[in-house]
């Protein structure tokens, strides 16, 4: 398979992270930091349960995964 020079292998112009993948990839590490600070400063001193790795992790990706799909591409991005 020959990719044209213009291209990268995912189809991009060049292989900068597109708009839609950066906000996924923050959205998922916010969520980890809201996580770790509900943990650790809200519901341990008040000695309520915490959220456990499982349900943090199902958190994280639906967040990213929300988030990735509503940010539209920019203007010179391409959606195939």
């Amino acid at each position: 398979i020959t990719m044209p020079k213009s291209t990268t292998a995912t189809g991009q112009p060049t292989s900068v992270p597109t708009k839609k993948v950066i906000a996924g990839g923050l959205a998922g590490g916010a969520s980890v930091i809201i996580v770790f600070i509900l943990n650790n400063y809200v519901l341990e001193p008040k000695h309520l349960p915490q959220i456990n790795g499982e349900v943090a992790s199902a958190i994280t990706t639906v967040l990213s995964f929300v988030v990735s799909y509503l940010i539209p591409p920019g203007e010179n991005e391409s959606v195939r």
